[in-house]
């Protein structure tokens, strides 16, 4: 996706990368299995500043040097790799490798995503020895080591200690709705139909993408859905705080693009939602109409009770159950029935288009209030019809 790094969320995370690569520490990042974050080798390799030496990226294709058992062996095994990689002469041992002079303000990347669990522990231990035979070096000059990882299979590749020198970073409530609204924004969308599909892709962007040439409609919104194979979970996880990592029970389905951070909260993908709530993707559609539909309503409301209002004052004719009520003040329900009474028994003068207007937006509002949402094409009609009532 163009400009994704570019989105607040995305450019945080990334920039705390950076934070602690100008600290001197290394680290581990663990993606989802599913939906990692495009192009993540460049933007990691981008962090590179003018005067640095060059970023280094080692693709792990090397499972065969791991397979010993012995923690040491495998690392005597890595370096030999990394030395190769960075075009170094014969290393002894990983602290010569981490304080060779050669390596001053190095950074080195390894993709070991694809890898199984045992080359990528493998290689997580490697880079928490690294940031540990790095300690005695001041921090300006030390080499970086971090480290991409995944799950397997729902599987969470085993990750060592951190510490001052090293870090845990997972892709995890990185993305927030002002990282969805850009894109959608970005994408053309309909403002209307934006306000339902924000709430119903969340996190997933590709998703959002896809639902550029949506209706807005419940009905149209199955094709867009994508298909995905059980998690495996029970049930629906409470929107607890999500914390700085997904919950140990809940990895799997993260992994698999169904579950994340979002607004704080652990959040669960539509697609998982409708498997256990008929109605998941109408009650997000109509979530995301409440923040964007139901304020031009009530401004809609306020600008025709205070019109109601004078042209009652003017006449000095009130009818019961309205005498004495502040008008001005009435809900669009009551509002739509006082203009309709009065317009019929002492025929007070307003246009149909106005009348239609009035009840239009008290249906739009009934259905909201009923947890129901209403056609985005229904809304940008009310938001063409009240524009065009304003210039009466």
């Amino acid at each position: 996706m163009r400009d994704f790094w570019r989105l607040p969320g995305a450019a945080r995370w990334l920039g705390a990368i950076a934070s602690d690569r100008a600290a001197g520490r290394s680290g581990v990042v663990v993606c989802p299995s599913e939906y990692s974050p495009p192009d993540l080798v460049d933007a990691l390799r981008g962090l590179s500043q003018p005067g640095e030496p060059e970023i280094f990226v080692i693709e792990s294709r090397h499972g065969a040097y791991c397979g010993s058992s012995s923690p040491d062996q495998n690392a005597i095994r890595l370096v030999r790799i990394a030395a190769e990689r960075l075009y170094l002469g014969p290393v002894a041992d990983l602290s010569s490798l981490a304080t060779d002079p050669a390596l001053s303000r190095v950074s080195v990347i390894v993709d070991a995503r694809t890898e199984d669990l045992g080359v990528q522990a493998a290689w997580g231990a490697f880079a928490a020895r690294f940031a540990e035979s790095c300690r005695t070096l001041a921090y300006r000059t030390r080499p970086t080591v971090w480290v991409l990882m995944a799950p397997v299979d729902g599987a969470e590749p085993p990750l060592p200690r951190t510490d001052v020198t090293f870090r845990h970073r997972w892709w995890w409530g990185v993305l927030g709705p002002v990282d969805s609204a850009a894109t959608a924004e970005s994408l053309g969308f309909d403002p209307d139909v934006a306000a339902c599909a924000l709430d119903v892709a969340r996190w997933d962007l590709p998703l959002l993408e896809e639902l550029r040439s949506w209706d807005g409609t419940v009905g149209g919104l199955v094709t867009w859905l994508p298909v995905w194979a059980s998690p495996g979970l029970d049930e629906l996880p409470d929107p607890d705080p999500c914390g700085q990592r997904p919950p140990p029970n809940y990895v799997k389905a993260w992994s698999a693009g169904m579950v994340e951070g979002w607004s704080g909260v652990l959040s669960a993908h539509l697609n998982l939602e409708t498997r256990t709530r008929r109605d998941a993707a109408a009650t997000r559609m109509w979530a995301g109409q409440l923040a964007k539909v139901l304020p031009f309503i009530e401004m809609e409301r306020y600008r025709l009770a205070s019109w109601l209002s004078q042209q009652l004052e003017d006449g000095r004719i009130v009818l019961e159950p309205w005498r004495g009520t502040d008008i001005a003040g009435m809900e669009i329900g009551p509002l739509a029935a006082c203009l309709l009474a009065h317009r019929v028994e002492h025929r007070l003068a307003v246009p149909t288009e106005r009348v239609d207007l009035l009840c239009d937006l008290r249906n739009a509002r009934n259905a909201l209030a009923h947890r129901r949402p209403v056609d985005p094409a229904t809304v940008t009609s009310l938001r063409r019809r009240a524009c065009v009532d304003r210039r009466r």
